[in-house]
């Protein structure tokens, strides 16, 4: 789908303005593919500029893969679920929610973590949060 190829997409107005567009299915699931390929992209650009440790490939991969960031980080550094929920003072039903993509982070969780786990904030962000 090209990003100007208008000619497959219903827009549908509301109040005069644009409320919903209607695209094909394969139009959609090759935008899903080109956000996956961006998001990807992204974590790879993140580690390579924000990066001054060397990471196992396995790590990565586990990440462009799309697996949790927090629970790849967790199990890379020998965290156990109990000793990080206390470090950063949450429950650990709330770092279940985090692993497993339910939840999302306060910016001021997210710092306490990666601190936590001695990575960048941003390497804590890609790819989806759900398990595969």
């Amino acid at each position: 789908m090209k990003s100007k190829d208008t000619k497959n997409i219903q827009i549908i107005n509301k109040d005069g303005k644009p409320e919903f567009a209607v695209l094909l299915y394969k139009d959609y699931e090759a935008l899903l593919e080109k956000m996956e390929d961006y998001e990807d992209q992204l974590a790879i650009e993140a580690f390579e500029r924000e990066s001054h440790e060397s990471y196992p490939s396995e790590v990565i991969d586990c990440l462009i893969e799309g697996q949790n960031p927090f629970k790849v980080w967790r199990e890379y550094r020998d965290i156990n679920r109990q000793d990080l929920a206390a470090k950063v003072n949450i429950t650990l039903p709330y770092l279940s929610q985090l692993e497993s993509g339910k939840r999302k982070p306060s910016v001021d969780l997210l710092k306490a973590i990666s601190q936590v786990l001695n990575v960048d904030m941003e390497l804590l962000l890609f790819g989806e949060s759900t398990e595969h």
